[in-house]
Parts: structure tokens; sequence; C-alpha cells
């Protein structure tokens, strides 16, 4: 790519080219390649790799300083996503890509790779976004800084890790140290359940009591109905 840059010899003070002991360029054109080559040919204890984006897994060691070149979203996610896992802590990253509104760039407008891309891929609180630069009249480079190991990320100076760690935590998910200090500030009573209420068997329903008729029944074994009911009627007097 014949690309006329800004100021090619304030290009490399600009992007800091000379300070990191080893800076890896993915994807770069010819002509900003020769510009960090001879700013850093001679430094003694400097390392420079060039490397394309697909073989960028063929990278397995950390890099201080990283500058990337890249115009196109369509598959970007996934290389800003392993350029940033290769930078250590303290390392910084040049994404250099085409600006929106211009023309005479092989990538169409909509389609290509904008600031807003960059803050989702380098989140804030892990990286700081804290320079821009312009590179040629279609493109500007932004630089990313990784944020420092936090102190629950690193551990405490005693050698402990803090509760936050998963492998330290309870049975609830919650840490140790967390769950001890609830229990003390909260009053005893709160963890008592109230008593269950008395259950009350039911009791089984009966069948009510035939009514009685009028009329007397005849006992069993009592003989023929007429010998009953000469017993049981009163004699009448003729």
């Amino acid at each position: 790519m014949d690309l006329p840059l800004k100021s090619p010899a304030e290009l490399a003070e600009r992007l800091d080219l000379a300070a990191p002991g080893r800076l890896l360029l993915v994807d770069v054109p010819e002509a900003l390649r020769k510009v960090a080559m001879k700013e850093r040919d001679g430094e003694e204890g400097k390392e420079t790799r060039v490397v394309e984006g697909r073989a960028l897994r063929t990278v397995k060691d950390p890099w201080e300083a990283v500058l990337l070149w890249r115009e196109d979203r369509v598959g970007s996610q996934a290389i800003l996503e392993a350029v940033a896992r290769r930078v250590p802590p303290g390392g910084v990253v040049w994404i250099i890509v085409a600006l929106r509104k211009v023309t005479g760039v092989a990538t169409s407008g909509a389609h290509r790779l904008g600031i807003e891309d960059l803050v989702r891929s380098f989140r804030p609180g892990e990286w700081v976004r804290d320079r821009e630069t312009r590179i040629s009249a279609w493109h500007v480079a932004y630089r990313f800084v990784k944020a420092a190991l936090s102190g629950k990320e690193r551990g405490t100076g005693n050698g402990k890790r803090e509760p936050s760690d998963h492998r330290e935590r309870d049975g609830r998910g919650t840490p140790r140290s967390t769950r001890s200090g609830i229990e003390e500030k909260m009053p005893p009573f709160a963890f008592h359940l109230p008593p269950a209420p008395r259950l009350i068997p039911r009791t089984e329903k009966t069948a009510p009591p035939p009514e009685k008729s009028g009329r007397s029944q005849r006992p069993a074994g009592s003989g023929s109905p007429r010998a009953w009911l000469r017993r049981t009627l009163p004699a009448h007097s003729t």
C-alpha cells in the first residue's frame, strides 16, 4: 500500500516507537513499517516483529507495545481480543483506523472500524485511552494503555488473596468474611423461623342415623307375620 504519511519525520516521535523494548507490528503497511524500523534500527536491546493479523495466534509471548493497522470492522473483534491478551499491564496498543467521512479508502464508510468499536473491545477500567494522532489524510491512531493489576487481582502484601476469589467462597456464593460480618451485625432473632401452625386433623363424616318410621319394625326370627301381629297388637274385647 502506497500510503502518504503525515509528517513521517515526526510520526515516529508521536507514536513513541523508540520507547518500548519489544514492538509488535500487525498488518502495518510498508511505509509505516519503514518508519518504525528506521527509528529502532541500531537500538541495543530492542526487538521488533512484523506479523499478519491472521497469523497472530502464532505469537505466544507478551509485547510491551503493539501497532495495529485495521480498517475493516469484519473480523476485527477476534484480532483486537488477541492483541489485548498479548500486552502485559502497563503496555500500550496503537490502533490505526480509517476516518468515517473521507473518500479514497478501500473499505466503505459503513464497514469501517471506528472508535466506538475500539472502546467496546478495550473496556474502561481495564484500558485507558489517553492519546490520538493523525497518520495520514485518511487515518487516525488511538492509543490504549493497559491498566495495572489491582490489589484483588495480584494478591495482598501478606501473601493472602482477597476473599473475592471464588475458591474462598462458602457454599452460598458469599465470601466467608462477608458472610460472618452479616451474621455478627444482624440480631440473633433474625435467624429464627416462626413456629409451624398446629394442624387440626379432620374428623370423618358419619352417616346420619336412619329416621324412625311410625310403624314398628318386625325383628328377625319372630315367626310368621300373622303370629307376630297377634303378639304385638293388644287384644280387643268382643
